[in-house]
């Protein structure tokens, strides 16, 4: 009995050929009722039809249970299942080489938000579009704050050089109380 059809053909059984150096990931989801599993390529397009150089791309296909068969799926997005946010313990090396631990969250971070945290050990994923957009940002906040030091090193220049002027006292004059 064929239970497997990819696009026209029917089949019975799925074999994933791949290179022995890669790790193919594969999950059933009852929810979604499918079969999740690494879409695999080959490492340079001139080695297509060599499985032995096939690799996972960081996308995904799935087998969907329809019609008493499993349809192939290709592209599909997968998403983590919604978990209690909560601290998880994860074990880490210093700059000196001793392991500590450290406690992250594991809250889900959207990839397309820019207000994201970037840094702290969170990996979002990018788009040139998104990197330009955040490259832009940078600069723009980068000149505020420099418009903004420079305005403020005139300020207190200004105050301290209306109250003290350098000319007569001198830089390190330091006013003092007279007692009466």
């Amino acid at each position: 009995l064929s239970i497997f059809k990819n696009e026209n053909k029917k089949s019975k059984r799925a074999v994933f050929e791949y290179s022995d150096k890669a790790v193919m990931m594969m999950k059933h989801e009852k929810k979604y009722k499918r079969i999740i599993f690494d879409h695999l390529s080959p490492q340079s397009p001139n080695l297509k039809g060599l499985h032995s150089f096939y690799v996972p791309d960081f996308s995904y296909d799935s087998y969907q249970w329809k019609r008493n068969s499993w349809n192939l799926y290709t592209d599909v997005i997968v998403v983590n299942k919604k978990d209690k946010k909560r601290k998880v313990q994860v074990l880490g090396q210093n700059k000196r080489g001793k392991i500590k631990k450290k406690k992250i969250s594991n809250e889900w971070q959207n990839p397309e938000d820019i207000d994201a945290p970037i840094d702290n050990n969170v990996h979002i994923a990018r788009t040139p579009e998104s990197e330009n957009q955040i490259i832009k940002d940078k600069k723009e906040k980068n000149k505020k704050d420099k418009w903004d030091s420079k305005k403020k090193r005139k300020w207190r220049k200004r105050k301290k050089n209306e109250l003290y002027p350098s000319s007569i006292y001198g830089n390190s004059y330091k006013m003092k109380r007279q007692r009466k």
